[in-house]
């Protein structure tokens, strides 16, 4: 699955990168699942890791 979205400064200098909410379910993921991110050669890679972090 390849996706487009986009990249927003949120006001305390952090970033968030929108996904929409169906593609989060035709991954089977869920609020709070740890994920990893993987920057390289002007792409990123993000992946569930196997951990859960409640707010």
């Amino acid at each position: 699955m390849v996706k487009t979205t986009k990249l927003i400064k949120q006001t305390n200098g952090v970033y968030k990168i929108e996904i929409p909410e169906e593609d989060i379910s035709e991954l089977g993921w869920r609020n709070g699942y740890v994920l990893k991110i993987d920057a390289e050669s002007n792409r990123i890679i993000i992946e569930k890791l196997s951990g859960f972090m409640g707010k």
